[in-house]
């Protein structure tokens, strides 16, 4: 980093617990997180840290990259961009940066999709909702097996 000059505008922190996370989520105006494919094929999931960040209304610019999408909604919850394009990600900040007015209602999709799409309580629902319908076909199919046998 010292090779770059950017001691001074970068500063990394390690690994940290949830309450420092949390604190320095609270004074973000932006957060980015650029992702993508590495040479190699290897790819990352859903970050959560993208969720994080939406939940506390902050605005997110990220990458077309694996789960990425399903979690920011672009142009309604953040901006995303093509992976390993630096240019659209520096316009896309450029974007945010020059129209800060329209954070407050992008904050507030951001938080509700979040918390509609990634909620504990939502997704148990949903895990279990999928366990009841596999048992129910489990079931059926016993009950079907067991007709043709008597049949």
């Amino acid at each position: 980093m010292h090779d770059l000059g950017l001691e001074r505008v970068v500063q990394l922190h390690g690994p940290r617990d949830s309450a420092f996370v949390r604190g320095l989520l609270d004074r973000a105006h932006l957060f980015l997180l650029a992702s993508g494919e590495a040479a190699d094929g290897d790819a990352e999931g859903t970050p959560l840290a993208l969720m994080e960040a939406q939940a506390c209304g902050i605005p997110v610019v990220s990458t077309h990259h694996a789960g990425i999408p399903e979690v920011v909604l672009d142009g309604r919850s953040g901006l995303l961009v093509p992976e390993h394009d630096v240019l659209a990600l520096a316009d896309a900040v450029r974007t945010l940066v020059g129209d800060h007015e329209s954070w407050p209602a992008l904050g507030a999709c951001r938080r509700d999709h979040v918390a509609r799409t990634f909620d504990l309580t939502v997704c148990t629902e949903e895990l279990l909702d999928v366990y009841a319908r596999a048992l129910r076909a489990r079931d059926d199919g016993r009950e079907r097996l067991r007709d043709v046998a008597t049949g």
